[in-house]
């Protein structure tokens, strides 16, 4: 759903296309006054919406696994190929 702000004719899957985009500070602006009112009427997309919201703050408030620094490892080996 690329380049056109026109949601007068599509489908559900179409939306949650656009509330993943949303979620992510990436939604077209002239296509979200649509959004909603899509999401006034449309249970299924509010409950996708919900369910989406929730694993992106998870993922947002989960801290990173501890990882071990390899980054003198990396450079070592990129000169000493060289």
């Amino acid at each position: 759903m690329t380049g056109s702000t026109d949601l007068t004719h599509v489908e559900c899957e179409d939306y949650q296309e656009l509330l993943s985009a949303y979620l992510d500070g990436e939604a077209d602006p002239g296509a979200v006054r649509q959004l909603d009112m899509h999401l006034d009427e449309c249970l299924a997309c509010r409950n996708w919406l919900d369910r989406a919201a929730r694993v992106t703050r998870l993922a947002r408030l989960n801290l990173a696994e501890p990882w071990p620094d390899i980054s003198e490892a990396v450079v070592k080996r990129l000169y000493s190929t060289n």
